[in-house]
């Protein structure tokens, strides 16, 4: 036998060498990029997360509240649905539990209905980022500080339960009162 024939070429060796490594690199760079596939596809939806909160705003001198839901987070909020909880009932407009309001004092509250502003959520609403958005609006008249101080407490003891999503179609829940 001949020891040449026997031995393999150096150019053999380098050759499956380079293959061997070449297979390994690929396998490692398959790994890596789906790695960093699904930690970009978590950073785009953490870095697009909406974070939707309602807003209570009354000023006792004029008589005027206002309800309204804020988007401070980076990417935009898809409100789907509103739902408010009185201690009586629950709807998804607020007008609904504010105009069958009772207070300790006795009677209906009486707005004036000419100032009110309602926004109904019966279709998807979109809410940008760091944004506001007036939902309900209105004017009381003829109440003393007393009466509408125990209005402010009824109405802001309201109970709120905002469903959304993000871009990613991700739905979120947020429950509150709406005098948080």
């Amino acid at each position: 036998m001949n020891y040449l024939n026997i031995l393999i070429e150096t150019s053999d060796i380098i050759s499956v060498s380079a293959l061997i490594v070449s297979i390994i690199a690929l396998i490692i760079g398959i790994r890596y990029n789906r790695k960093t596939y699904e930690l970009t596809k978590k950073h785009n939806i953490l870095s697009n997360k909406p974070v939707v909160s309602t807003k209570f705003i009354y000023n006792y001198v004029t008589g005027v509240f206002e309800i309204g839901i804020e988007n401070n987070g980076i990417g935009p909020a898809f409100i789907d649905n509103i739902v408010f909880t009185s201690k009586k009932q629950e709807s998804n407009k607020i007008k609904d539990l504010v105009d069958g309001l009772h207070s300790s004092f006795g009677g209906d509250y009486n707005f004036n209905s000419k100032n009110q502003y309602h926004m109904s959520f019966s279709k998807r609403y979109c809410l940008s980022e760091k944004s506001y958005n007036m939902i309900y609006k209105d004017e009381i008249l003829d109440y003393t500080k007393e009466e509408l101080k125990i209005l402010y407490n009824e109405i802001g003891d309201f109970k709120v339960k905002i469903f959304y999503s993000d871009i990613y179609d991700n739905t979120y829940e947020r429950k509150q009162k709406l005098r948080s």
